[in-house]
C-alpha cells in the first residue's frame, strides 16, 4: 500500500494532466470559435453592403464601410463569445474553489486575497484600454476618411 502523499501527489499530478488537457483543448477550440463568429459576420455584412439597392446608398461613404467591417464586427460577434467563455470559467471556478476547500479553507482564503487584487489591477487596466479605444476609433475614423476620399478620387479619375 502506498503511503498517503504518494497517493496525493499522483491524484496532483493527475488532475494537473487533466487540466492541461482542457487548457490546450478549450485554447484551441476558442480560436476556432472567435475566427468562425467573425468572419462569418463579415462575410454576411458584405454580402448585404455589396448587393445592388444598398451599393447607391453607400456610394458616398465608402470609408464607413471599412470602418464597420474593421471595428463593429468584432463588438457584435463579442456576446456569444462571452457567454460560451463565461459559463466555461463558472464551471472551471466552481471545480477549483471546491478542489481548493477540499485541501485546505485558510489555504483558499491566501489565494483569493491577492487574486482579488488582481482582479482590482485588471478593471483598472481595462478602463484605460477603454479610453484608449475612444481615441484609437478617432484616429481610424480619420484614416477611414482618407482611404474613402482616394476610392472616390480613383472612382472620379475612370470616368
Amino acid at each position: 500500500m502506498l503511503p498517503k502523499v504518494t497517493i496525493f501527489f499522483i491524484g496532483i499530478g493527475v488532475v494537473a494532466l487533466i487540466r492541461i488537457v482542457a487548457i490546450t483543448a478549450c485554447a484551441t477550440l476558442d480560436n476556432v470559435q472567435v475566427f468562425h463568429y467573425e468572419n462569418l459576420l463579415r462575410n454576411n455584412i458584405t454580402k448585404l453592403i455589396y448587393k445592388k439597392d444598398n451599393i447607391k446608398n453607400i456610394a458616398g461613404k465608402s470609408e464607413r464601410v471599412f470602418e464597420i467591417l474593421d471595428d463593429d464586427v468584432p463588438i457584435c460577434a463579442f456576446p456569444s463569445q462571452l457567454l460560451s467563455e463565461v459559463s466555461g470559467f463558472v464551471v472551471y471556478s466552481l471545480i477549483a474553489i471546491a478542489s481548493l476547500l477540499i485541501i485546505n479553507w485558510r489555504v483558499t482564503l491566501y489565494i483569493f486575497i491577492p487574486l482579488s487584487l488582481v482582479i482590482v489591477i485588471i478593471n483598472v487596466a481595462s478602463k484605460r484600454i477603454k479610453e484608449n479605444r475612444k481615441v484609437n476609433r478617432e484616429i481610424h475614423s480619420k484614416v477611414s476618411e482618407m482611404v474613402g476620399d482616394t476610392i472616390k478620387l480613383v472612382q472620379t479619375i475612370k470616368v
